[in-house]
């Protein structure tokens, strides 16, 4: 039986040649790497560390021979593709990933976690708030909401199904900020405004997936990992949308990950402060989110109805 570390060594060399491909790592592709594999998972196999995966040289070949199962070849797929994304794929990234669908079969179907963004069922408690102090509480009380259902979610260990339960509350921050400010966004307009730190969300979480197949990923430790790597993508986009709309939605791409980047540090931090409440929030709803999460899985339930029930529960919740 292969051994699923191997595969998920093998993976993460892939992942470094796509950032290799055009002869340089740049500062972005480095940070968005490291945050993803290392917010969750700081000990490697192997005792690799990040830069010798974006540095040294890999045969590539070998490497996706070595992966055999297919979950596990969709989740490399799915973090290469949108690591690469996210700082924009260069012509040399395209040709790396091309070699990657072909030897891996992966189908020409849409980003899993591209489809959280897709769906509405999740129920939104916002509506427009003028006064700025008031708004500003708002902001705070409805972001701190969803960092504790989405640390619930990271620390369910099935891969793709529970991180795009994070996603969706990620979808849910954004919508909520947006309509505190009287500017709700279509689809169409969070990829345009925000679609940087979509793209390193969505790395990020996938790789949250690869990192779920490293066998004990299910303790103690590991779920503490996956708790707070969720809590802080979400509060880090969360408060990146409301500094757009606090500059008048005049921000640059820059500005934008500027404070995605310092927003997470601090919310590391505050995550210590606020683990009583996600702790509580996981003892309350961690088994239901789980058992829909492993229906979704083995297609008991289709997203939509995955989505309909999760928002049932987080709403009675509130």
């Amino acid at each position: 039986m292969q051994d699923t570390n191997v595969e998920v060594v093998a993976g993460l060399r892939i992942i470094g040649a796509v950032a290799q491909a055009d002869g340089k790592i740049t500062d972005d592709e480095r940070a968005v790497f490291r945050d993803a594999v290392l917010d969750f998972a700081p000990t490697l196999p192997d005792g690799l560390t990040v830069d010798q995966l974006l540095t040294e040289p890999s045969d590539l070949a070998a490497n996706l021979e070595q992966v055999k199962s297919p979950l596990v070849r969709r989740a490399i797929f799915e973090v290469a593709f949108l690591m690469s994304a996210s700082d924009g794929a260069t012509k040399e990234e395209g040709e790396v990933l091309k070699t990657i669908r072909q030897a891996f079969k992966v189908e020409a179907e849409p980003s899993k976690f591209q489809d959280a963004l897709q769906h509405n069922w999740i129920h939104l408690e916002a509506e427009p708030v003028l006064d700025d102090i008031e708004r500003a509480q708002r902001v705070k009380a409805l972001l701190g909401k969803r960092m504790v259902y989405a640390a619930v979610f990271g620390a369910i260990p099935i891969p793709f199904v529970s991180d795009v339960g994070v996603l969706v509350q990620v979808r849910a921050a954004i919508d909520e900020v947006s309509t505190l400010w009287g500017q709700p966004l279509t689809t169409k307009e969070k990829w345009a405004r925000f679609g940087g730190l979509f793209s390193i969300a969505f790395a990020q979480s996938a790789a949250h997936s690869l990192m779920k197949f490293i066998p004990g990923w299910g303790s103690v430790a590991g779920a503490l990992s996956g708790g707070l790597a969720s809590y802080v993508i979400v509060g880090a986009i969360g408060r990146a949308v409301d500094y757009h709309f606090k500059q008048d939605g005049k921000t640059t791409p820059e500005e934008l990950r500027k404070v995605f980047k310092e927003s997470k540090a601090d919310l590391k931090k505050e995550y210590a402060a606020d683990k009583a409440r996600v702790e509580a929030a996981r003892e309350a709803h961690g088994a239901e989110l789980e058992s829909l999460a492993r229906k979704l899985e083995a297609k008991e339930i289709t997203q939509d109805d995955y989505e309909k029930q999760v928002s049932a529960i987080l709403h009675a919740a509130s």
